[in-house]
């Protein structure tokens, strides 16, 4: 199932759930020995009469409580159990920290949403109906991080892309590296509606790229993960995003010198700024009150 380790640990929980009892000592129990095996990382320990499992992360994780251990972070993955814990802190051979990444889409069973239409108003011949897999958003949905760059690097599901890849392909055939950035980011800008996630959810969370094909709004971080995923599948470039105190963009390394706008210089090399929230506007021109303002660059490669 192409399951990341964030997928497994799920997986047990829902096994364990179903062949004992959810939460029941003897599933956290068999949880933890079915970890250790695997060669994970992690520890157990008892709240009140309660056993938990304590999960070590090098990323916050997020809506977690978490206990510290030998100076390092413990998270509790049972969310109620946050009292009186006695901890059994026991070492297993060659155990390793879970990783967060998602290096390829986990292959869950199709359960398609309903059809929707994404079309871009500059350039009508990019319109595409896509459904997304229901049980990989609700998989996503449990997904415990909030940082962009994780979310750019899972890239779009093997379903999304059949459908939205030659359809976009067809249209960018033969083009120049400014007018297909042009029409991916006018795609990204247009085709999809505006919210912020404290309207749209009531709290900040970024999107997975096949979340935002099924929410029916996104805001700036979300359109900068779907153009960053997009740019460099399609064009193969390097993209970077630029991190602004309220908000998130991206910057592309074109190999056409001849490309001109607004642009950063990384490690002595040109990024123009591409902001697909930008609504309407094309590659090189920033918001104007962000035109002299400085950014933090996150890489994804």
């Amino acid at each position: 199932m192409f399951l990341c380790d964030w997928g497994y640990i799920q997986m047990l929980e829902t096994l364990t759930g179903e062949f004992l009892s959810k939460n029941s000592n003897e599933a956290v129990l068999l949880q933890m020995y079915i970890l250790t095996q695997s060669g994970y990382k992690v520890r157990i320990a008892k709240s009140n009469n309660q056993l938990v499992l304590l999960l070590p992360s090098k990323e916050t994780l997020y809506n977690y409580y978490y206990v510290t251990i030998d100076n390092e972070r413990y998270y509790i993955l049972n969310n109620d159990a946050t009292e009186n814990i006695s901890i059994f802190n026991h070492a297993f051979p060659k155990e390793r920290i879970i990783s967060l990444q998602i290096d390829k889409i986990p292959l869950f069973a199709e359960k398609a949403t309903d059809l929707r239409t994404f079309t871009s108003k500059r350039y009508s011949n990019i319109s595409i109906d896509l459904s997304t897999n229901a049980n990989l958003i609700d998989f996503y949905n449990s997904y415990p991080i909030n940082d962009w760059y994780y979310y750019s690097r899972a890239s779009l599901s093997d379903s999304i892309k059949a459908l939205l890849y030659p359809a976009l392909k067809r249209q960018i055939n033969d083009k120049t590296q400014a007018e297909v950035a042009n029409m991916l980011l006018n795609f990204v800008q247009t085709g999809f509606k505006y919210k912020t996630d404290n309207e749209q959810f009531g709290y900040e969370r970024p999107l997975f790229g096949d979340e935002t094909f099924f929410y029916p709004y996104s805001d700036c971080e979300d359109r900068s993960i779907l153009y960053s995923i997009l740019v460099r599948e399609l064009m193969n470039l390097d993209v970077v995003f630029l991190a602004y105190p309220i908000h998130l963009a991206t910057a592309v390394q074109f190999t056409d010198n001849t490309i001109k706008g607004d642009y950063f210089i990384i490690e002595d090399k040109k990024y123009i700024v591409c902001d697909p929230t930008y609504n309407g506007d094309s590659i090189g021109n920033s918001m104007p009150h962000l035109k002299n303002e400085s950014a933090r660059i996150i890489r994804i490669q």
